[in-house]
């Protein structure tokens, strides 16, 4: 079961946003994006949810229409939280 949150308004738009708040991600072709889970740094799962959530938020405000998760065995337990 997914969780859907909704983000106040004020929080929505991407000047609102920092950067320690979205995960880091790299432009690909064909207007979309690649988050590398080596290179993201969470504390636990909830934490995960929350900066990923964000992160398709402010990626759909500037027009991105696909993310790929890159996600190596060892952080498969991301996997259910990104569905």
């Amino acid at each position: 079961m997914i969780r859907r949150t909704r983000i106040p308004q004020s929080l929505s738009g991407s000047k609102f946003l920092s950067s320690s708040i979205l995960f880091p991600y790299k432009d690909l072709k064909y207007n979309s994006v690649e988050l590398d889970v080596n290179n993201i740094h969470v504390n636990d799962t909830s934490e995960f949810a929350s900066k990923l959530f964000l992160t398709v938020v402010e990626l759909k405000e500037v027009g991105k229409s696909a993310v790929f998760l890159k996600i190596p065995t060892g952080y498969a337990h991301y996997i259910p939280i990104a569905e």
